[in-house]
């Protein structure tokens, strides 16, 4: 999460869409009184890595409506593909299937992080499928100067399978996804993903 006073705008973190490299990218360009997330909530500062819409709005509802808002999200499937391979980047699963039924998986969606009062609440959503290109766009509608778009990939390492969702995603696990994580694909199709 960043709040940036300077350009006046919120950037919500959601989970495995590149949110780290994008956050990165933009920290280069804060200023003093900015605000940029750490891992997990304190007590002392209540904004964090994957601070939902929600709770942003609880606690400055005049800034989330006189900034600019904005948030990334990907395709639901490769998401979840991607979370797997991050989750277990020490081994703790089996396979996909055991990852799907874990803590880890319920834990990580992404409808959580981005539900605002009417879903839909941001000014721009930036799609990871065209992450570049709404990134220019986004800079450039903030107003934030910069020479090169030379994102890091930060966190990518761990996916070593780099098949597609579908070919990846075995027909009782799409299964057990439509039906333990509806309302994940639910709030994904409200961006015209089709799953």
């Amino acid at each position: 999460m960043i709040l940036c006073h300077s350009y006046k705008y919120v950037f919500i973190k959601s989970k495995k869409v590149a949110g780290s490299s994008v956050k990165h990218f933009l920290a280069q360009h804060l200023k003093e009184g900015d605000i940029i997330s750490h891992k997990g909530p304190h007590e002392r500062n209540p904004y964090y890595n994957h601070m939902t819409a929600l709770e942003f709005i609880e606690v400055h509802p005049d800034i989330w409506e006189s900034y600019f808002t904005f948030s990334i999200i990907r395709h639901p499937m490769e998401r979840f593909v991607s979370e797997y391979f991050y989750s277990n980047r020490f081994g703790s699963y089996k396979s996909f299937s055991e990852f799907l039924r874990s803590a880890d998986a319920r834990g990580t969606l992404n409808s959580d992080v981005l539900r605002t009062e009417n879903c839909l609440g941001f000014d721009y959503v930036i799609r990871y499928e065209s992450l570049l290109e709404d990134l220019k766009y986004l800079l450039g509608r903030l107003d934030i100067p910069y020479n090169t778009l030379d994102l890091p990939r930060l966190k990518g390492e761990y996916r070593q399978d780099k098949r597609p969702w579908y070919e990846f995603i075995s027909v009782e696990d799409k299964k057990y996804i439509y039906r333990n994580f509806k309302q994940e694909i639910e709030f994904h199709r409200k961006f015209g993903y089709l799953v």
